[in-house]
């Protein structure tokens, strides 16, 4: 998040926080293959697809903030403690 909040196209590996996280600002890619790595990698490469790339992770980062996350740990703490 702090990576795509600063506009930079985020490469992840294909599991299901990070699907959940990035939706379509990711390029994913399986964790167990170095190929499949470097292929997401090149993907975004060239100038166009990064400037894409770069915008649609700026996008996605907006719908997370410190304070929303903290508003939402409080209130499962609370929970717990009730």
């Amino acid at each position: 998040i702090e990576a795509m909040s600063r506009a930079v196209p985020v490469i992840v590996s294909d599991i299901q926080i990070f699907r959940e996280v990035a939706v379509d600002a990711g390029a994913f890619f399986d964790p167990d293959s170095a190929s499949a790595f470097v292929s997401a990698v090149r993907a975004i490469e060239p100038l166009e697809n990064w400037r894409q790339a770069s915008h649609t992770s700026l996008n996605r980062s907006s719908d997370f903030n410190w304070h929303q996350s903290a508003t939402e740990l409080l209130k499962a703490v609370n929970q717990l403690r009730a």
